[in-house]
């Protein structure tokens, strides 16, 4: 009879184990999916009022993603990759690595 309780404490203790590890694991995925969105969303505000200030000064229409990594820090891995999922900025036709605010 002992046994047989042991067995289902045992039974019950790896079921909640199961349950805690796979609530901790969407909790991790979920709030390392938050840190990566605000990351992102911040950066990618920083571009773009990089570039809203070059149009409105009238000087440049376009910059390069390496004109854009001088002034923000930012890798032009990463200035690429913003910029294409970016909303208000478009690449230049023709030219890979060039952007400028959507009118």
């Amino acid at each position: 009879m002992y046994s047989k309780l042991l067995i289902v404490m045992g039974d019950l203790i790896t079921d909640r184990v199961l349950l805690s590890a796979i609530v901790g694991g969407f909790a991790v995925v979920f709030i390392l999916r938050a840190i990566k969105n605000v990351k992102d969303r911040r950066d990618s505000n920083r571009i773009y009022e990089f570039l809203r200030r070059c149009a409105k000064d009238g000087q440049y229409v376009f910059r390069s993603s390496e004109a854009i990594s001088t002034v923000t820090r930012l890798p032009e891995s990463r200035i690429a990759d913003l910029c294409s999922k970016h909303g208000h900025i478009e690449r230049k036709q023709g030219q890979r690595h060039t952007w400028r605010v959507a009118s």
